[in-house]
């Protein structure tokens, strides 16, 4: 018996600093320690109650034989011999009264070794739960680390993002004052164009009248003399220069400019590399944009202001390029509901087209713009 209680408190012993050694949370390694120690504390009191047991027994054995002696020795010793068989008899008692107390003692060992049985099995279920909490503790640290290290990751470029952002709205809002500034002064030319046009119309047409002045008299077979029909041919050379002085003034004092948007409000798909055609003409001084092509043919060399503005459909994304002769000059864009738009001078020659041209890149996926005065293309001329 205390063998086996003693290998029993030894693999207790083992089974409580594994327990500690095992990674766990707070509440699964309490338990397990309890447990180990409520079953430490049995295992003990089993083991000192057999030890008294085993002890009353011997003192049993040991006053039984003082008896067997005191009554041998009472043949001899009538009176004494009396004496010593009460003793005898009293230690007899006591005997198998300390016999009694050892049955019990190891009664209750034998049922606090049951008990120290079932608290050990109890301990190593706890003890596999506590490695099984033990892995997914593991587990959920490492995919908490994980976690955390991703949401940092986030962090940083959500703050990246807000930074950009707030560049672009500084640009956006630099870009718009100076859109409207660009604006106001194209507004002020387009007016001076049309006070030039008139002007330039009113000469066009005196000169046309003295061309046909001019015609009418070189027509005429007047009968004259050398002189005078020399001076005929003169008048009409000088009518001829001065008409065609009078065009060519005519044509340097109009001041191209023009604005046109969609015709239809609805979102247009657009294809790769697809021009945009502006279909609704608000003012085409010159004549150099025209509504079937989209294409702006520049009909003055000089420096000119070229603005546009695009809508984008929601949930996608809108690139359009400006191109001067199949050349790249700047990009529009715009995403989710959003306005891309640019307003920039561009110097041109006489017979340069310009033209507004959805994007050719491989990551430009089912784009679209929406029509109306929303999106526009205009330019105006600024100076020679």
């Amino acid at each position: 018996m205390k063998n086996f209680m003693s290998k029993l408190l030894t693999f207790l012993v083992f089974a409580y600093t594994l327990s500690i050694a095992v990674y766990c949370d707070d509440d699964t390694c309490n338990l397990g320690k309890e447990l180990t120690a409520l079953v430490k504390r049995e295992v003990e009191k089993g083991l000192e109650r057999a030890k008294q047991g085993k002890h009353h027994i011997k003192m049993g054995s040991r006053h039984l034989k003082q008896g067997k002696n005191l009554s041998k020795q009472s043949k001899y010793h009538p009176k004494e011999g009396k004496i010593h068989l009460k003793q005898g008899k009293n230690l007899s008692k006591q005997s198998n009264y300390h016999l009694k107390q050892g049955k019990i003692h190891l009664k209750q060992g034998k049922n606090l070794s049951k008990q120290s049985n079932y608290h050990l099995k109890q301990g190593k279920i706890h003890l596999k739960q506590g490695k099984n909490l033990s892995k997914q503790s593991k587990y959920h640290l490492k995919h908490g680390k994980i976690h955390l290290k991703q949401g940092k990751n986030l962090s940083k470029q959500s703050n990246y993002h807000l930074k950009q952002g707030k560049i672009h709205l500084k640009q956006g809002k630099n870009l718009s004052k100076q859109s409207n500034y660009h604006l106001k002064q194209g507004k002020i030319h387009l007016k001076q164009g049309k006070n030039l046009s008139k002007q330039s119309k009113y000469h066009l047409k005196q000169g046309k009248i003295h061309l046909k002045q001019g015609k009418n008299l070189s027509k005429q077979t007047v009968y004259c003399d050398d002189d005078t029909c020399n001076l005929g041919k003169e008048l009409t050379a000088l009518v001829k220069r001065e008409v065609e002085k009078g065009l060519e003034r005519a044509k340097q004092e109009i001041r191209p400019a023009f604005t046109a948007h969609f015709k239809t409000g609805e979102f247009k798909s657009l294809a790769k590399g697809q021009i945009l055609i502006f279909d609704k003409v608000q003012f085409n001084v010159g004549g150099g944009y025209n509504p079937g092509t989209g294409y702006f043919t520049v009909p003055r060399a000089g420096l000119y202001l070229v603005s546009c503005k695009v809508r984008s459909n929601g949930g996608k994304n809108l690139h359009v390029w400006l191109k001067k002769n199949d050349n790249r000059v700047t990009l529009a864009y715009g995403g989710n509901w959003n306005e891309g738009s640019f307003s920039i001078p561009v110097q041109a020659a006489e017979g340069d087209r310009l033209v507004i041209i959805h994007d050719t890149g491989s990551y430009v996926i089912d784009e679209s713009v929406q029509g109306s005065i929303i999106s526009f293309f205009s330019a105006v001329f600024i100076s020679d």
